[in-house]
């Protein structure tokens, strides 16, 4: 099956996600901001939706659930997207979404393993390419956005071990007790050679597409208050058995005394092919994987996703 990634494509994604997180982040109280925090890790896939026709019980908290759809449309009640998501979506940018998964697949390969040290090729070369990024974000933000220090962790991978980088930014909320919502993709690459370091592994799709999306909302985002904190996390390690985003709830989100709660986590994987497994190309659609069981918080989140976006996007 080839895969199709185009600007129109990553302009849609990203679009689709601003809008999700949007909504939400803009609408009327609760949030609250706590002491900043950080992520968890997307669960494993399973779709977020329930079977057609069914009724979900409850939707992610703060989201109401919808009315029966009978009758005349109410008087004085508007559907669309709101002014504050329409501007939050004019502002992506293809041809930026597309410079940086250009940029991620000219490294030749970000396995985590690969070439250390190296400015233009491997898994640092994406590091740095990631902070200088943020960095840039955080200035044109006026100081919105704050890149945290990278948090380090043992990774092994076969007879192999070192030390790999989560990168973290955040955007702190403006209202306590507002809640955390944590947007994350992975960095890194790799080959169906897989203990070969240095093996060629582009990633373009999986998952410099992710990480384009991830920096581009970053950088949207930023230039406004919201009432909940967003925090953004570029994961390493997530090729060799998600050991980065483990090490992230493990470690970073509870350890060292911390119990930090994350009201929702979005993880951008394999955002940029446009390829249904019937081959049909579909431009419009995004898959979203949520673990079960169908009343879990995750499926609540993903149908309440569906809901907000289905009235958000243009």
């Amino acid at each position: 099956m080839r895969n199709r990634l185009t600007p129109k494509l990553l302009l849609f994604l990203g679009s689709l996600l601003l809008a999700a997180l949007a909504c939400n982040l803009t609408a009327p109280p609760p949030p609250t901001l706590v002491p900043f925090r950080t992520p968890v890790p997307s669960p494993p896939p399973t779709l977020g939706f329930q079977e057609p026709g069914a009724r979900p019980e409850s939707f992610a908290p703060g989201i109401p659930q919808p009315p029966t759809l009978s009758g005349p449309a109410l008087p004085g009640v508007t559907t669309g997207p709101s002014r504050e998501v329409l501007n939050l979506i004019n502002q992506v940018e293809a041809n930026r979404l597309t410079a940086h998964v250009v940029a991620f697949q000219n490294m030749g390969t970000r396995h985590v393993f690969s070439a250390f040290g190296n400015t233009a090729q491997g898994i640092d070369a994406a590091y740095d390419y990631i902070m200088r990024h943020f960095n840039d974000i955080s200035v044109q933000s006026n100081g919105r956005l704050t890149v945290l220090p990278s948090q380090e962790f043992v990774v092994s991978w076969g007879e192999t071990e070192g030390v790999a980088r989560n990168i973290i930014a955040v955007i702190q909320g403006q209202e306590a007790g507002g809640g955390i919502i944590v947007l994350g993709a992975h960095y890194d690459s790799i080959s169906l050679d897989v203990f070969n370091a240095n093996a060629p592994a582009p990633g373009a799709n999986d998952n410099a597409s992710g990480m384009a999306a991830l920096l581009e909302i970053a950088r949207i985002m930023s230039q406004t208050d919201h009432k909940a904190t967003v925090m953004f996390v570029a994961f390493s390690a997530e090729e060799v058995g998600r050991q980065g985003s483990q090490a992230f709830v493990t470690d970073y989100l509870r350890g060292n005394g911390n119990n930090i709660d994350i009201d929702a986590m979005l993880n951008i994987d394999i955002i940029g092919s446009g390829n249904g497994p019937n081959g049909v190309i579909d431009d419009r659609t995004i898959r979203v994987f949520s673990a079960g069981p169908d009343a879990s918080p995750s499926r609540r989140l993903a149908r309440a996703l569906a809901l907000i976006t289905s009235e958000q996007m243009p």
